[in-house]
């Protein structure tokens, strides 16, 4: 890190490759491999991680889905799916009138 309290790409990417640090990786039950993705989701979309959203990311992800986890998931997408079918034919009426 360069001090500024957060890690972009470089750095997190960095640590992957540090023996030191790869072995707290593993510990932690990630290997190099899931490095691009894990920043992906530790990261809020401004390229860097805080050191909030690294801790929260990464207490959200210990442990594994359940099956209530998964069936919660699928509940949401397919609620966001009929809400976005239902935009989608009210614009194309409104289209048409």
């Amino acid at each position: 890190s360069d001090g500024s309290g957060t890690l972009n790409w470089r750095e997190f990417k960095d640590s992957f490759d540090d023996d030191r640090m790869a072995v707290r990786w593993m510990r932690l039950d990630f290997q190099h491999e899931d490095c691009q993705e894990l920043f992906s989701l530790l990261d809020n979309g401004d390229g860097e991680i805080e050191t909030g959203e690294f801790f929260d990311g990464l207490l959200n992800m210990r442990g594994g889905a359940t099956s209530k986890d998964v069936f919660r998931l699928q509940k949401s997408i397919h609620k966001i799916q009929c809400d976005m079918d239902e935009i989608l034919r009210q614009f194309k009426s409104r289209s048409v009138s």
